[in-house]
């Protein structure tokens, strides 16, 4: 008779002598489908010590959930306390007893107050299933690269010099276990977890930038060149910005080849699964086409989209206008910013899924016009053609080989063009094409739906999107994140992760910088954490740790994030003295009356 397997084998913990160390480890079973074959492997979990009988815990270990690693079982005489040290499982504001030091942390702990006010620290917390560790790493990682803006190879040293959330070494090899463990299901629970933080109606602005890589191995990288470093291969990185809440709310990874117009129907698939309901979404031009227009009609999304002007329900108005000198007569003036505007209501009806008919609602045509815009752009034309025909002439008078007809009607697109034997034989202007330039010279245009703006107020939504074009300089000159940070596929998710939490961080501090009187004060958002780094934590074994006080305008920082001041640092002091009860003495004792 077969013996009965242990169900707590896999979990029993013993030791592996190495060489000159000794590990624990355990030794779970695999067997075979076809052979039935049983096959046992040994997993190390940390060191142990056999003078000492101290169990020292490795990162693998310390990545497992709570729940995870309490199935594990100890012979009784180890020493585990190492686990609780290294865990993250200590009471609020105790040490470990073997750390001590004087190090910076100012910039660190407004970071830190930050993610516990935002409650991104709380969601992380849920994401991981309540694993602090992996937590303080993650947040460690995010802050490095805003605060001291160097790569990650400089962050062990960083770390000695920074108390910071993760108080073990983070050296490549632990970044890489733990950036190869976080996946995108980590990503879309706590897409989830910031959507009901999110306040109602958000106005978020969507839009791309694109990140250069230095490895081919990348899935994502293989097409498309960068315009800033055309010897590069590069990714687009979609961006969901909350102009309301000022930080992101969603980001995705697309190939470098793919344009923003055909991303749109994942992008709004996916913020309709993690709970971002009632957004009003503000797009540019690269994203509006009639097939991503028509299907916000079908799921009633509002959306403001800048529009071309050869749109043919744009086209239409522009042509009603006719003939005219200074401005179309039925538009209005902006005084403010000194164009004219005038809306329309259009009726577009679309067909659904069931053979049924949807009416747009509130589908309305946004038209702008700027008299300068449409004198340069008149001037600007007529410079083209003029540069246009002097080239074709002399082609045509020289009668040269032409070796890319191609491309010389592509770079002569006003001009209709013919070859006989690789040469130039005629050409004729395209009136047409010049004239529907013509007539919508100065004009710009913005579709809006489901909104009840007027143009001036859809003209300042649309403005806003400045914001998230600050956020991409952002993520690229201050987070140090302008190009790809891994070369395979396995840490992919983890390093977007990562950049995600860091930007949300640096997102905060920029708008309360901007919206108070920080802004007055410093020049930058850096400024701010430059401002707080040094203060330090003091730190001894077996104690409290303490920070030096907070002076000058680290109080003002403090106040406009609206974070208390810890109370051992603050300037004033009230007095402790205890006061014996009853009614004083009218006269003093003094030596001469006593």
């Amino acid at each position: 008779m077969a013996r009965k397997v242990d169900p707590f084998a896999p979990y029993r913990m013993s030791t592996h002598k190495l060489g000159k160390y000794v590990y624990a480890c355990t030794q779970p079973a695999t067997v075979d489908e076809a052979s039935g074959k049983r096959t046992y492997s040994r997993i190390h979990w940390g060191r142990f010590d056999p003078q000492k009988k101290t169990f020292t815990p490795n990162l693998a270990f310390l990545l497992l959930t709570p729940e995870e690693r309490r199935k594990y079982i100890f012979p009784e005489d180890w020493d585990l306390t190492a686990i609780e040290t290294m865990a993250g499982m200590r009471g609020p504001g105790r040490l470990p007893q073997t750390r001590h030091g004087d190090r910076l942390y100012g910039d660190v702990w407004l970071l830190e107050k930050i993610a516990e006010k935002t409650g991104l620290r709380k969601d992380l917390l849920t994401v991981f299933d309540g694993n602090e560790e992996v937590v303080d790493m993650v947040l460690t990682l995010a802050m490095f690269p805003y605060i001291s803006r160097y790569s990650y190879n400089r962050l062990p040293r960083w770390q000695r010099i920074v108390r910071t959330p993760c108080e073990e070494p983070l050296t490549a090899s632990r970044i890489t276990r733990l950036t190869q463990r976080i996946t995108t299901l980590h990503r879309d629970d706590l897409f989830r977890l910031r959507a009901k933080r999110l306040g109602t109606n958000a106005l978020c602005a969507v839009d791309s930038t694109s990140r250069s890589a230095y490895g081919r191995s990348l899935a994502d990288v293989r097409w498309g060149k960068n315009k800033d470093r055309p010897d590069l291969p590069q990714t687009n990185e979609v961006v969901v910005y909350s102009l309301t809440d000022h930080q992101p709310i969603y980001y995705r990874t697309f190939p470098g080849n793919m344009p923003d117009c055909r991303t749109f129907e994942i992008i709004v698939k996916a913020l309709d699964e993690a709970g971002y309901n009632s957004l009003q979404l503000i797009t540019d031009r690269g994203y509006e086409t009639i097939k991503n227009l028509e299907r916000s009609i079908l799921d009633e999304r509002c959306l403001i989209t800048a529009a071309p002007t050869s749109r043919r329900m744009i086209s239409a108005h522009i042509r009603r206008y006719g003939d005219f000198v200074t401005k179309p007569a039925s538009m209005t003036l902006d005084r403010e910013r000194r164009i004219y505007h005038e809306q329309f209501q259009e009726n577009y009806v679309v067909q659904t899924a069931k053979g049924k008919e949807k009416k747009a609602d509130k589908l309305r045509v946004n038209l702008y016009f700027d008299p300068e815009v449409r004198a340069r752009q008149a001037v600007q034309q007529d410079e083209d053609i003029l540069s246009q025909r002097e080239l074709l002439e002399i082609l045509m008078k020289e009668q040269e080989l032409i070796e890319a007809p191609e491309t010389l009607q592509r770079n002569c697109d006003y001009f209709t063009l013919s070859f006989k034997d690789q040469k130039l034989t005629s050409f004729s202007l395209k009136e047409k094409k010049v004239e529907s330039e013509r007539r919508s010279h100065g004009f710009f245009s913005l579709l809006t739906l489901g909104v009840d703006d007027d143009p001036v107020e859809a003209l300042n939504k649309y403005r806003l999107r400045d914001e998230q074009e600050k956020y991409f300089e952002h993520m690229k000159d201050q987070l140090g994140f302008s190009l790809q940070d891994n070369w395979s596929e396995d840490g992919k998710a983890g390093r977007l992760f990562i950049l995600f939490v860091g930007l949300v961080l640096a997102s905060h501090v920029r708008h309360v910088w901007k919206s108070t009187k920080l802004h007055d004060l410093f020049d930058s958002s850096l400024a701010v954490l430059d401002e707080m780094r040094c203060i330090r934590a003091i730190e001894t074994p077996g104690h409290y740790m303490t920070m030096t006080p907070f002076v000058s305008a680290q109080l003002t920082i403090c106040e406009a994030f609206g974070i208390p001041v810890p109370e051992n640092c603050r300037p004033g002091h009230e007095s402790k003295r205890v006061r014996q009860r009853g009614r004083p003495r009218k006269t003093p004792i003094t030596e001469k009356n006593s």
